[in-house]
């Protein structure tokens, strides 16, 4: 089954490592774990809204500890960071392991955009503080915009 590139065959494989980790949460972290990085890393599902809407459902299915959940989060980022903008407008953003990678991922574009609207403000010769009142930014990360000009 790991090898199909039939969406079901995904779900019955994530049913089937449900069963057999019922009683073992470190076990199900591997599953789930290995289900994510197969789906997100290969390219065997070709349909991308296939493979979000597994992602979803193997979410929910395997649930695993907090602890572990946020041990997941850490592993898998790298893997959303490459997808990123395909995946921010799926229904994925709201899903447990999901959320606040997305979460971070949006704050760091929403922190970026907020220094590049500081650097075009500095070109046209606007005052720090009202750049600062603008943008949210700290007078930290002001002088180091001005230090790049």
């Amino acid at each position: 089954m790991l090898l199909s590139d039939n969406p079901f065959a995904y779900a019955v494989l994530a049913g089937l490592y449900m069963l057999k980790s019922r009683n073992n949460a470190s076990k199900r972290y591997q599953f789930k774990r290995r289900l994510f990085e197969l789906l997100l890393k290969g390219k065997k599902v070709k349909n991308r809204d296939y493979v979000d809407s597994l992602l979803y459902f193997i979410d929910y299915l395997m649930e695993v500890p907090d602890g572990m959940d946020e041990e997941l989060q850490e592993d898998i980022k790298p893997m959303i960071e490459k997808e990123g903008n395909h995946m921010a407008g799926t229904g994925l953003s709201n899903a447990p392991t999901f959320k606040p990678i997305f979460d971070e991922l949006r704050e760091k574009a929403r922190k970026e955009n907020s220094k590049e609207i500081a650097l075009a403000m500095l070109r046209k010769e606007f005052k720090t503080e009202d750049i600062l009142k603008v943008t949210g930014l700290t007078e930290e990360e002001m002088e180091d915009i001005k230090a790049k000009l």
